[in-house]
């Protein structure tokens, strides 16, 4: 269970069939919960890539950097710089637009009643913004995770998919990017504290991200098609981009769920 263990399954699910058979390494990769086997000895040896002591502490002292000055700036962005855009979905005149300070001061001043999502989005990015920053000193992992990953996301399908009304400009986009890159140096974090199995998020992304596309997209989209009498390609790019947003918290969410209970299953030796 150590992190050169998990890098090098990893590794091992990353190649199928390269370090093994390539029925067993399908299996492995596809379900989250299937027992791992890796070669150690013989002509298929997987290969244990390690850090030294330094490099790990380089990558800690990052993180922990990171952590604190990816949501500060976050928050900055989302406050100064252009946000969103809002439209009169029957006039398509501009009704609103400009950073989120101004929403903020809109909806206090009453001035506009159709900004009511934007200011929702606004409000969760600052809040969480905030808590980031306070948790970046502190220990926690996972709180920080699931929300980070939660309301970036939540965020990102109600933008994107209120597209009649809402226009979103640079500043939404450059919050998103800066939050995408928290979350990866925050599981990079995680790694290096030998806080999360890599290999097992991995196994759970790609089992999720199966069911996603051959269920919800595939044949969830011709049912609806089916059912509503219109063409599969008139639902397939809207059912593709919202579930495209939805996998990093599907992903997220079934990790800790599984993980949880498989710390179960070993408690009680099952």
């Amino acid at each position: 269970n150590t992190p050169y263990i998990r890098q090098a399954r990893a590794a091992f699910i990353v190649h199928p069939g390269k370090y093994g058979p390539v029925g067993l390494t399908i299996s492995c990769t596809i379900s989250p919960t299937a027992p791992q086997t890796i070669p150690t000895t013989g002509p298929n040896k997987l290969p244990i890539t390690t850090f030294t002591m330094n490099e790990i502490e380089i990558l800690k002292s990052v993180v922990k950097w990171a952590q604190i000055v990816l949501p500060v700036a976050a928050l900055l962005v989302t406050v100064f710089a252009p946000f969103a855009r809002i439209t009169d979905k029957e006039t398509k005149a501009v009704v609103g637009q400009g950073s989120g300070i101004k929403f903020i001061m809109d909806a206090i001043n009453g001035n506009n009643s159709m900004e009511g999502n934007v200011i929702s989005i606004l409000i969760l990015f600052i809040i969480l913004f905030v808590v980031l920053t306070v948790l970046g000193f502190t220990r926690l992992n996972v709180v920080p995770l699931v929300a980070s990953v939660f309301v970036t996301f939540a965020g990102i399908l109600a933008m994107y998919t209120d597209r009649k009304t809402t226009e979103v400009l640079w500043g939404f986009d450059v919050t998103v990017a800066v939050m995408i890159v928290y979350i990866i140096f925050k599981i990079m974090g995680m790694y290096a504290d030998d806080k999360i199995d890599m290999a097992f998020l991995l196994r759970t992304t790609i089992a999720i991200a199966v069911d996603m596309v051959l269920v919800n997209i595939i044949l969830g989209t011709y049912w609806v098609s089916v059912m509503y009498g219109k063409g599969f390609a008139f639902y397939f790019t809207a059912r593709l981009i919202k579930n495209l947003i939805q996998l990093p918290v599907n992903v997220i969410l079934s990790y800790y769920v599984l993980e949880f209970i498989r710390d179960i299953r070993f408690r009680i030796g099952f």
